[in-house]
């Protein structure tokens, strides 16, 4: 019958979206576990494998700028930024760098044809000075966030990028952190 049908639909569906979640789990885990992650082969297109290791290569941007199509748009959605063409995402990435000299992200992601979800988390010593913020004084940061991308043959023409931006400005001074005197109790 078609109720039965439905079921197994679901439950097919379930299962799949399941072993997506466990996909996306396994390609997050810490390194600590590189012993389990050498026996599990990387399925991420190349062009994402590159990318993680352009924005752990700390460089003038060039790495960066080789993985994204001549007509890329970078969308920084919590500054509300529009970035177009290769040389200005690189430009955008090395006064990332700058900030953070010794920046490190970590990807962990999920890929479906020619899109990518991959979320991350950036750790580095604020230093520099990210535009249209204060200058660093050497304080640590970490925050999380998730890129979307749009893959076109082994090139980026889309990066849409949402972070954490108020856990970046307490860390670096912008807001104020909350206390728990500053949380209303019910």
């Amino acid at each position: 019958m078609d109720i039965n049908r439905s079921r197994i639909s679901r439950r097919l569906a379930l299962a799949q979206f399941g072993a997506a979640g466990l996909t996306v789990g396994m390609l997050g885990r810490p390194a600590e576990n590189a012993s389990a992650q050498e026996a599990t082969p990387d399925t991420r297109p190349p062009v994402l494998v590159a990318f993680e290791a352009a924005w752990n290569a700390n460089d003038d941007g060039s790495q960066f700028a080789s993985l994204l199509a001549p007509d890329v748009v970078w969308e920084d959605v919590p500054n509300g930024l529009l970035i177009h063409g290769p040389e200005a995402c690189a430009e955008y990435y090395v006064k990332q760098i700058q900030a953070t000299p010794d920046l490190k992200t970590q990807y962990t992601g999920f890929v479906a044809g020619n899109q990518a979800v991959a979320e991350w988390t950036n750790q580095g010593t604020y230093t520099g000075q990210f535009p249209g913020m204060p200058p660093g004084t050497g304080q640590p940061v970490a925050f999380r966030g998730v890129d979307i991308f749009t893959i076109e043959g082994d090139k980026l023409s889309r990066i849409t990028t949402y972070y954490d931006l108020t856990a970046l400005h307490t860390q670096i001074g912008v807001t104020p952190a909350c206390d728990e005197a500053a949380t209303p109790t019910p």
